[in-house]
């Protein structure tokens, strides 16, 4: 917070990330992500 108690942004950052699901050997591998998850992203990335 500020001197006026005003918030300061001190970081900004980026992310990348995957869905992972595990195949009948249980090795990982990247799969789409759910459409429930991609909704829920979208929304919060576009405030929509």
């Amino acid at each position: 917070m500020d001197a006026d108690n005003a918030r300061v942004k001190l970081a900004l950052g980026k992310q990348n990330a995957i869905w992972v699901k595990r195949d009948l050997n249980g090795k990982p591998a990247p799969a789409p992500f759910p459409a429930v998850v991609q909704e829920a992203l979208h929304k919060a990335i576009f405030k929509k």
